[in-house]
Formats: structure tokens, C-alpha cells, sequence
């Protein structure tokens, strides 16, 4: 038995026993049983069950009437490499998605303290549109004056009809600006219209961004980098931010796009 060989069957995956029993089985093409593969390896009969056990699973050798044949040396490391490469990929994306959180959670503290300012205080990123609705249904919950929203066809009012409801009841006033498309989207205006809220439609294209302006001091945005049109739109990560640059800049443009707006 070739030292070496063991030594380079164990850089592919092998075990020491692996390897042993390995070079043992492609030397007897017409396989051999349990207790000629412990004999000729020089191995317990329970080490040997186990290897060979590992090794089937590996597919690196064939069980055929109770005798164990090696496969062929191409076929065998084709199969670890594939073995090996899946592995490998599943752990990079794995050490990817731990970075990935590990950054979100270390990233804001590290721009605080090297910046001496909270990243919130400019943008605070949202996973995605779920938790952005949710933000938007708290931000409605707590208004105390007035909503300004971006809705476009407004296919989320059913997720924030409650926070509006409890928000108009407190004397919280909204302005909605949207585009009535379709029968669906006509009657959610309506259904504004119906409970005080004041609806215009957009006559023009659509803004590429959907938000939710909070007494003109909170908001939550998510800006499409892509047509809505298009089969799969690519969005921007959506936020929420307390800072009144941004907070302006979107209240500026909201009250550009109010009074181009036709009422519905």
C-alpha cells in the first residue's frame, strides 16, 4: 500500500481507514466480503462496517451480494468532489447570511461611534415591504395631525385600514395620493372618500416610490428602481428615517405631486 496514495485520498475526503479499505477493493475487481476486507486491511471487523457503511453513503464503492467493490477512481472522486463543492456552497452561504446579520447588527454601531451619530437618525433599513407595512401601521397608530401617503393602486390598504380607522377617530387628518387603474383600486379610493379622507388621483406617471409621512416628522419609504410595469420591479431596500432633511425633501415632493393631482 502506497503511502502517498493514502495521504492524497485523505486531501479528497478520505478517512485513514477510508482510504486503506479503498486501495484494498480497486485492487480486487471482483469485490470482497466483510471479513476479507478486515483481513486484507488489517482492521476490526466493527471498524470495517462502519467505514464501508460511510463509504456507500459516499458513493464510493457498490454492494453486490454481500461483497464490496471499489467504483472506479474517475467515478469515485467525481462523486466527492460534487460532494465536497455542495458542502462548500451551502457553508458559504451560511458564513454569507451570519456576515449579512452580524453586519446589520455591528455596522450602525460602528458609524455611531466613528462617526458620533446614529445611522437612524439619517436611515434606518427595513428586511423588506412585510416589515415596512408593519412600520407604516405603527407610524398611523401614533399620528397625531396628519398622514400624507404615497399609494399608488393602495394594494396594502386592506394591511393598515384598522391604524387609519383608529387614526381618522382621534382627529388625524390624510391626504392620499394614488392612481385608480382598475375597479380594485377605484373602490379603495372611494372607500377614503367615504370615511373623510382626502383622495386625488395622479394623472401623469407614477412617482417610483411608495411611503407613509407621519405628522411630518416620521416616515417610511421604499423607492422602485424599476418600472412597476415590468414583471419582477427591482426596489430599493425600504426605511424609515426621523431626519427632517429627508423627511422635507419627500413632504416637498409630496405636496409638488397634491397639487398636480386631480381630486377623485
Amino acid at each position: 500500500m502506497n503511502n502517498k496514495d493514502v495521504e492524497r485520498l485523505i486531501e479528497l475526503g478520505f478517512t485513514g481507514v477510508e482510504a486503506r479499505i479503498y486501495l484494498c477493493l480497486v485492487q480486487s475487481p471482483e469485490g470482497q466480503s466483510f471479513e476479507e476486507v478486515a483481513h486484507n486491511c488489517e482492521l476490526e471487523i466493527n471498524t470495517v462496517q462502519e467505514a464501508l457503511e460511510k463509504m456507500a453513503e459516499k458513493g464510493i464503492i457498490t454492494i453486490r451480494a454481500n461483497r464490496f467493490e471499489a467504483k472506479s477512481p474517475q467515478k469515485a472522486f467525481s462523486e466527492l468532489a460534487s460532494a465536497r463543492e455542495k458542502k462548500l456552497k451551502e457553508e458559504i452561504e451560511r458564513i454569507q447570511k451570519t456576515s449579512q446579520h452580524l453586519s446589520e447588527s455591528l455596522e450602525p454601531i460602528y458609524q455611531e461611534r466613528k462617526l458620533g451619530i446614529s445611522p437612524e437618525e439619517l436611515l434606518e433599513p427595513l428586511m423588506d415591504l412585510s416589515a415596512m407595512e408593519l412600520r407604516t401601521v405603527r407610524l398611523i397608530g401614533e399620528a397625531e395631525s396628519e398622514v400624507k401617503i404615497f399609494a399608488e393602486t393602495f394594494g396594502w390598504y386592506e394591511k393598515v385600514r384598522e391604524a387609519i380607522y383608529g387614526a381618522l377617530e382621534r382627529g388625524a387628518k390624510f391626504r392620499i395620493i394614488m392612481t385608480a387603474p382598475d375597479e380594485q383600486s377605484s373602490s379603495r379610493g372611494k372607500e377614503l372618500l367615504g370615511l373623510g379622507v382626502k383622495v386625488r388621483i395622479l394623472p401623469s406617471e407614477w412617482y417610483p416610490i411608495r411611503g407613509t409621512l407621519a405628522d411630518d416628522r416620521e416616515l417610511v419609504f421604499v423607492i422602485w428602481s424599476t418600472s412597476k410595469k415590468t414583471e419582477r420591479p427591482v426596489y430599493f431596500r425600504p426605511h424609515y428615517t426621523r431626519n427632517q432633511g429627508l423627511v422635507k425633501i419627500f413632504g416637498d415632493a409630496f405636496e409638488e405631486k397634491w397639487r398636480e393631482a386631480k381630486p377623485l
